[in-house]
């Protein structure tokens, strides 16, 4: 790869972890561009886990690196961009 060039990247599913994903990838600045597949025509489909105000999320993983994802997630979802999207 030329020095000046940076990878693209391709994630398929727009869902929770596919559209953090490449939040994240854009504002790291490491990638050229970001390219999401995702099988529905509109978002969120209706039929995604992602679609539904009823989920539960907590920290207490058996996982350590787990745990700290999902506090990590939840602070991010307090901010005020997602007034009306996450409800805790």
């Amino acid at each position: 790869m030329p020095p000046n060039h940076k990878p693209s990247v391709i994630i398929v599913g727009a869902g929770e972890f596919g559209a953090a994903t490449a939040c994240s990838l854009l504002k790291s600045g490491r990638y050229g561009s970001v390219t999401i597949l995702d099988r529905a025509q509109t978002l969120p489909a209706m039929d995604a886990a992602s679609c539904d105000i009823n989920k539960v999320v907590r920290y207490d993983y058996a996982d350590p690196m787990y745990s700290e994802l999902a506090r990590i997630a939840i602070g991010e979802w307090n901010k005020p961009e997602w007034k009306g999207i996450y409800y805790q």
